[in-house]
């Protein structure tokens, strides 16, 4: 038991040693590495995993110092944060490998920090200069790409000569406002109450990282876009009454009968017993119905315009419908002969007809919501 104990442990020191040496084979220095790092913590002086992690170190400085100098020969400003990066992965390793209580004599540690602050220090210095020249554009692109490149400075440095107020300022120029209004163009007149009630759209839950949505005009606020819900038509029909007459039947039992053979004698089951039937009679009722409705009906379109160009970028068309509809009823007969959704109505009094008003606020109700869910399925629309 105990020698295959000892040969399982062999087998995967074996492994182990294949995967950290097969990693560098391969050129993945910095897995073979992490590889070797992890086996000499367990066993420092292992001279295989030292082997390894000496070589790989070796190798994969090498390839980062010649990274480093390819970027800044390049000359690009812009190349700063990627030295920076470079320089920040190259002080990680090394901290890793500092840890070992064994280290191979060809590993020489390096104190990159300068390196590093001052590479930060030319990748903040460039970034924040870019923003700047990319506000002086005025424009929503320019100062959303200055937006990301100050909050890489951000990253850098939490307080860094007026970054917060540039960033405050990039936001607002890089940020589409989009200003919700309704027009009537019905040349019927509508009550006030009617168009603010319509104009109450909650539309705070449709912003986004770079646009927002207002219902009403913000001072000296410059607004993008317009999203105008255009009324077209708007009607309320005419009281309708309607008198409905019908009769409603249906069978049921009266008693009994004795079932009789074709010479007219009563018949007897097997027990010698008279055979008794039911007997059914058809009992009626009469209804007079009265049906009221009455229905209201908005159309229109909702319009996307680019207040820069005054374009019409896209239209949608929108049509809400409310119906009111009330029965009663009066019954003559039997109502028993009625069905269950008849009687219902009988004894039931007319109802008064809604206002005009309350029907058109049902209608902007259903328009409120189908608005709202169309402005969100066109949410990429603007930009």
């Amino acid at each position: 038991m105990k020698k295959i104990f000892y040969i399982l442990v062999a087998t995967l020191v074996l492994i182990s040693c294949h995967g950290a040496k097969k990693a560098m084979q391969k050129g993945q220095y910095d897995v073979a590495i992490n590889k070797a790092v992890v086996k000499l913590q367990k066993k420092p002086n292992d001279p295989e995993h030292l082997q390894v992690l000496e070589l790989s170190f070796l190798k994969v400085v090498e390839q980062d110092n010649r990274k480093i100098e390819f970027l800044k020969k390049e000359g690009r400003p812009d190349n700063w944060d990627n030295i920076n990066a470079v320089y920040i992965k190259m002080n990680n390793r090394q901290e890793k490998v500092s840890k070992l209580m064994n280290i191979p004599h060809g590993i020489e540690f390096k104190n990159y920090s300068p390196d590093i602050i001052a590479s930060k220090e030319r990748a903040a210095e460039y970034y924040y200069v870019h923003a700047e020249q990319l506000l002086k554009n005025n424009n929503r692109k320019d100062a959303r790409i200055a937006y990301d490149e100050l909050k890489r400075v951000k990253g850098y440095y939490n307080s860094y000569r007026d970054l917060d107020q540039l960033l405050v300022q990039a936001k607002e120029l890089g940020t589409s406002n989009v200003l919700f209004e309704m027009k009537n163009a019905t040349g019927i007149p509508l009550p006030p109450e009617f168009e603010k009630d319509l104009m109450k759209i909650s539309l705070s839950t449709l912003n986004k990282n770079w646009i927002r949505y207002f219902n009403e005009k913000q001072g000296d606020l410059i607004f993008d876009y317009t999203i105008l819900i255009n009324m077209k038509v708007i009607t309320v029909s005419p009281e309708s009454e309607k008198q409905l007459f019908y009769e409603e039947k249906k069978k049921v039992r009266d008693g009994w009968e004795y079932e009789l053979d074709e010479d007219g004698n009563v018949k007897k089951d097997t027990l010698g017993n008279d055979i008794k039937v039911p007997k059914y009679k058809t009992i009626t009722c009469k209804v007079v119905e009265k049906l009221q409705s009455k229905s209201a009906v908005i159309i229109g379109s909702i319009n996307y315009i680019d207040n820069r160009t005054n374009e019409l970028i896209r239209t949608d068309p929108i049509k809400s419908e409310t119906f009111w509809q009330h029965r009663s009823g009066i019954a003559n007969g039997n109502v028993n002969a009625l069905t269950a959704k008849t009687k219902k109505i009988i004894g039931i009094p007319p109802a008064p007809f809604p206002r005009d008003f309350d029907m058109l606020s049902d209608a902007g109700q259903i328009l409120k919501r189908m608005t709202k869910d169309i402005i969100y399925q066109n949410k990429n629309v603007l930009y």
